[in-house]
């Protein structure tokens, strides 16, 4: 073990907190959901709001494929949320944790 608050230590030999390995894995988790949600999102309104003007459909005053874009926008960050809250969880947030086999 290491002493922390020494400086006489080598990088290699401290133990690698497995809570900042899963923490990148959220984030580029986030990164490429978010960027696929705003792909189609912006498929969502570009192919609902394609066409001509005079034909546009309006819901409470609202273009149509604004409405579709926004309740699109949602969708997935409701999927987001709740895959992100089932697959990853919640940490420790205490400075020192004893970690099982399994990662946990």
């Amino acid at each position: 073990m290491v002493d922390p608050n020494s400086r006489d230590y080598k990088p290699d030999e401290i133990d690698e907190d497995p809570r900042f390995k899963r923490a990148s894995y959220e984030a580029l988790f986030v990164q490429i959901f978010f960027t696929v949600a705003i792909l189609i999102v912006g498929a969502v309104a570009y192919l609902t709001g394609g066409g001509d003007p005079a034909g546009m459909h309006f819901f409470f005053g609202w273009p149509m494929w604004y409405i579709a874009g926004f309740l699109a926008a949602i969708v997935f960050i409701v999927i987001g949320l709740i895959w992100l809250y089932t697959k990853f969880g919640s940490d420790s947030l205490e400075a020192r944790v004893e970690y099982r086999k399994e990662g946990k």
